[in-house]
């Protein structure tokens, strides 16, 4: 599953995990949170799941509790980026900090591996 946060959507409760919600309006953050933490933990029971959430500094604080949620339940693996600039929400510090992820940094390509992956 890949997610997207944005700054569109950063004020929006579980915006990138839109498609794990229920059907039809609902205010309830609870509510939501347990439904699309229900949905990922039985979409790694069934078939094991990865999310890959890009652009994690923009997630907004729903998203954050409920991606540390399925982190510390085992209900998913998780990949994110992040730019090195950016400034990390206290959430994703605090996974780095407790080691339930690890940062990896990837170099900016030089021109000549731009063009190669281009071509």
């Amino acid at each position: 599953m890949r997610v997207f946060a944005t700054g569109a959507t950063e004020t929006v409760p579980f915006a990138p995990f839109v498609d794990l919600l229920p059907e039809g309006p609902t205010q309830d953050r609870l509510q939501l949170f347990q439904h699309a933490l229900g949905a990922m933990r039985e979409i790694h029971r069934k078939s094991g799941l990865l999310v890959a959430i890009d652009d994690a500094p923009q997630l907004d604080e729903g998203s954050l509790a409920l991606v540390t949620q399925a982190l510390t339940s085992d209900a998913a693996q998780i990949v994110m980026t992040a730019r090195s600039d950016a400034h990390l929400p206290v959430g994703v510090s605090a996974w780095l900090k407790d080691e339930m992820m690890e940062r990896l940094v990837i170099a900016p390509l030089t021109p000549e591996a731009t063009r190669s992956v281009v071509e």
